[in-house]
């Protein structure tokens, strides 16, 4: 399953399936709460005003969640340096 067009996250990694088990819960998380968003727009019986206020909300997940994936895949890039450059200095 390969997902693309969230932030261009999902496609950097080459989506779910050849990444770490918590870059896949952050994608995951992600493609929820863009889920959400989606239904939130068809949901009649909130008011203009709370679909607001909640698609608010949601933005605000995604943009935290995006963030965290963003610093992990920092990380995980790191860690791959170091184990590259101490396979070097063998």
């Amino acid at each position: 399953m390969r997902i693309s067009g969230i932030g261009g996250q999902m496609s950097q990694v080459g989506g779910f399936s050849n990444a770490d088990p918590e870059t896949k819960s952050f994608q995951k998380q992600i493609a929820e709460k863009q889920k959400q968003l989606q239904e939130l727009s068809s949901n009649q019986e909130m008011s203009m005003e709370e679909k607001m206020k909640k698609r608010q909300d949601i933005q605000k997940e995604i943009t935290d969640l995006k963030n965290q994936l963003r610093q992990h895949q920092i990380e995980q890039r790191k860690e791959q340096q170091q184990q590259k450059s101490s396979v070097m200095d063998d």
